[in-house]
């Protein structure tokens, strides 16, 4: 999945479908490292109750890492 819309794509949905009542998901930066394959997302949306501020690393349609800050 080195295609940058896919990829997006594959973080909204992640998102969606992981939090309740989401608003605004704004990625703010994704790179894709050539190395390991690897997509790295720093994301960040509101839903009913906060604010979230989350970093995704994943490989293809698999989530290998999810990491929210407070």
């Amino acid at each position: 999945m080195e295609d940058r819309n896919t990829a997006a794509a594959f973080i909204r949905e992640y998102i969606y479908h992981n939090y309740e009542g989401v608003e605004n998901i704004r990625i703010r930066e994704m790179k894709f490292d050539k190395y390991t394959g690897n997509w790295i997302s720093h994301t960040s949306f509101n839903d009913i109750e906060r604010s979230y501020e989350i970093a995704i690393v994943f490989n293809k349609d698999k989530i290998i890492f999810v990491k929210e800050f407070i």
